[in-house]
């Protein structure tokens, strides 16, 4: 249940549905919005005041006092303080539709002492003129070769970084390669010379078992 003003006698409730079956939804939140834009757009309660049963009937079956509300405003009001749920927009709806008014509109600003409200542009505009083109303030001119440095710096740290890789992805390969290799001198079978073979005659080595006739 919403309190619209801080008043025990004024409750718009869930919507006309809360008061007849105490139904609860996002359609009730949606009818409780509509009486708060009512009420902050006019400054008057859209089913006035009175004990709270009186103000319940206006809610159910009366139609809420409009009057006042600007052009923009009072469709989404109106659909809003719809008497059945299914005739209120959702919430999406109504957010798309406000962030289309706030951005057609302008604001604009009440200074103290001042005949009337000042467009923000135009306060905009007003500061900043007189100002020194960037190209000529010192202080941009102080950003822009930090921001030249930095980046050199930056440059700098990427290069070092790629070849400190490279050239450890390099030891890598060379280190496996040579593994490789010392791999494969270690697999392969001895070869010995062919010729005819050599038996030991009384033990010596050397000695062929049928010596030659001398």
């Amino acid at each position: 249940m919403v309190l619209v003003e801080d008043r025990s006698d004024y409750f718009v409730g869930d919507g006309p549905e809360g008061y007849r079956t105490g139904a609860v939804g996002p359609a009730g939140d949606i009818f409780a919005w509509g009486a708060l834009l009512a009420y902050a757009a006019t400054g008057r309660l859209p089913f006035g005041t009175g004990a709270p049963d009186v103000v319940a009937v206006r809610v159910m079956s009366g139609d809420p006092d409009l009057a006042g509300i600007p052009d923009d405003l009072l469709a989404l009001v109106t659909s809003a303080l719809a008497k059945t749920p299914q005739e209120r927009p959702t919430a999406a709806a109504l957010a798309g539709q406000c962030t289309v008014l706030l951005a057609a509109q302008t604001t604009q600003v009440l200074q103290p002492g001042a005949a009337g409200p000042t467009l923000v542009g135009d306060l905009v505009t007003a500061g900043w003129e007189g100002l020194p083109a960037a190209e000529d303030d010192p202080a941009w001119t102080l950003a822009l070769r930090r921001i030249a440095r930095r980046r050199t710096w930056l440059v700098a740290a990427a290069a070092v970084t790629g070849f400190a890789v490279a050239a450890a992805s390099a030891y890598l390969i060379a280190d496996h390669n040579q593994d490789g290799q010392r791999d494969s001198t270690r697999a392969a079978p001895a070869q010995h010379p062919a010729g005819p073979s050599r038996r030991t005659l009384g033990g010596r080595p050397g000695q062929d078992a049928h010596p030659a006739a001398r």
